[in-house]
């Protein structure tokens, strides 16, 4: 009988031990090979793979298919005060561990080095890794150095040091996920475009054709968890201004295209500017960035003048607010449709293309946009101030508005997008060189597409123009204005004469996945060691 009781007990402290022992997979070595065997070991949620320190250059991509709950993590440190309010606040620095550089040769395929495919249900965490990418212009990548995609609701990146040079360092296409406490930091280089994170939003929609169509038939869900977050980074790009003085550098912190929808947040960013990527920029078929939220970051420079804008939109609608920008910036913030000229980009006609939005560049106008007529073409399709419509589904030339059966060589093919306009208010942005709002399009109209708090009419008792603020919403208001609840902090829009309703109250800060179980807070978790079962 003794026996029957210990052998039982036996088996099952040796599986125990066993599951244990699968839930911590250390790579041989940081090389690509070593990873990409850990990687190809994970048999159970909860799984560490640990990159161990070194420094190692990767020349093929490595992948993993998250079919289980996983934490990639490696031995670099982020230390200091990262993002501090501003450069005497603080500074941030890595210490380099776990160093991957990316060699791999683009010169025929733009492939990621490291390739994430995220489940429903799992998560996901990066962390405590240096990436760095080889200064070659055929390791140059749009795409990303790193793709991140999937249904997963849950994943993190955090505490990582990205060294990048003329690329673009994250590609992420999940449901929602955050980004904290990394260094981004970007060398002094010309002719080339340093990229932080782009932004998609396909494969969780089960886009068909991945170019951001469902997103556009669903609302921006503003103050929702439905975001990517990217909170408490730190980015700088460092360049030289040699005998002319000032440079015009492309230190972009972000990108978004293909339905996108990403929350900007506590960042720190010197000598970096953000932006959008509207439906018609340069991609065939892609769609635009479909809804962003800007809030509470810091931007400054290294001299007036060297920078393009803080924040350029051209697609969709977004909340822009309480930002800081002390220095070196041309304009706060510029407002332009991709699709109304041919610069930068030239314009396909109908039916095996966009078009151009109004008749001013050729003529011509889209049936895509709500006017071919006229020369505006107001209002354009997925232009600033637009948001759900109908389903446009196929490729060209064969683009169908799923609604009504109508196709792009037909007149009825305007998606009937709602408005959702921009609103911008609590900005902090001097000095910069021309305009608070830069307005490059007559098609764009103030208090109808965008409001701002500059020259609001918004105060006392009356709002009949832009977004006031304050602690007492004003008796009567005009369709459309917000106003700004500084004891809430919530934002009411005016949806009917004199009728207020509640429209936006930030998401919870910090994002609870760097608060959570598999989240977890502060710097990368170390292996646990020591584990072992005695049987008696």
């Amino acid at each position: 009988m003794t026996k029957l009781v210990k052998w039982p007990l036996f088996l099952f402290l040796l599986t125990s031990l066993i599951a244990a022992e699968a839930q911590i997979i250390t790579a041989a070595s940081c090389n690509a090979s070593d990873v990409q065997t850990a990687l190809n070991s994970v048999a159970a949620d909860g799984t560490t793979v640990v990159i161990p320190s070194g420094t190692c250059t990767w020349t093929t991509t490595v992948t993993y298919s998250a079919a289980h709950s996983v934490i990639i993590t490696g031995a670099t440190t982020i230390t200091g005060t990262c993002p501090p309010a501003g450069p005497s606040a603080g500074t941030c620095t890595a210490s380099d561990s776990t160093v991957i550089i990316d060699n791999l040769n683009r010169s025929s395929q733009d492939n990621p080095g490291l390739v994430i495919s995220t489940t429903a249900g799992k998560s996901v965490r990066l962390t405590g890794i240096t990436f760095e990418m080889s200064l070659s212009s055929s390791n140059n990548t749009y795409n990303g150095a790193i793709a991140v995609n999937g249904n997963s609701t849950s994943v993190r990146v955090d505490h990582n040091h990205f060294y990048q040079q003329c690329s673009t360092s994250f590609s992420i296409d999940v449901a929602t996920g955050v980004f904290d406490h990394n260094l981004w930091e970007a060398p002094n280089f010309s002719n080339c475009v340093w990229n932080g994170v782009r932004f998609h939003r396909t494969g969780v929609t089960n886009d068909t054709l991945g170019e951001g169509d469902i997103s556009w038939t669903q609302t921006a869900g503003f103050g929702g968890s439905s975001y990517v977050f990217v909170e408490n980074n730190w980015m700088e790009y460092n360049f030289s201004t040699g005998s002319g003085g000032n440079v015009i550098h492309n230190a972009e912190g972000n990108d978004c295209d293909r339905g996108g929808k990403f929350v900007w947040r506590y960042n720190y960013m010197y000598n970096i500017w953000l932006q959008t990527h509207g439906t018609g920029s340069g991609d065939g078929r892609l769609r635009g960035c479909r809804a962003a939220e800007l809030y509470n970051n810091t931007y400054t420079g290294q001299n007036s003048g060297s920078n393009f804008d803080a924040w350029a939109d051209t697609t969709g609608s977004g909340l822009v607010w309480g930002n800081t920008v002390t220095n070196a910036y041309n304009s706060f913030l510029t407002l332009h449709i991709p699709r109304r000229t041919n610069s930068p980009y030239t314009q396909q006609a109908t039916p095996n293309g966009w078009g151009y939005c109004g008749t001013t560049q050729t003529g011509t106008g889209s049936n895509w946009d709500e006017s071919a007529s006229t020369s505006t073409g107001y209002a354009c399709l997925d232009q600033i101030g637009r948001g759900a419509g109908d389903l446009i589904n196929n490729a060209f030339p064969n683009a169908t508005n799923a609604a009504t059966g109508c196709t792009s060589s037909s007149a009825c093919a305007w998606p009937r997008q709602a408005s959702e306009p921009l609103y911008i208010w609590g900005n902090s942005a001097n000095p910069y060189q021309n305009n608070y709002i830069l307005l490059y399009d007559q098609a764009i109209t103030q208090n109808v597409d965008y409001y701002t708090d500059q020259g609001a009419s918004c105060s006392g008792s009356s709002c009949t123009t832009g977004i006031g603020s304050g602690t007492t919403l004003p008796t009567s208001c005009t369709t459309g204005v917000g106003f700004w609840n500084t004891s809430t902090s919530t934002l009411y829009t005016c949806t009917s004469t004199n009728t207020w309703t509640s429209y936006y109250t930030p998401y919870t800060y910090p994002h609870p996945l760097t608060q959570s179980a598999t989240g977890s807070t502060g710097t990368p978790p170390p292996p646990p060691t020591g584990l072992q079962a005695v049987v008696n």
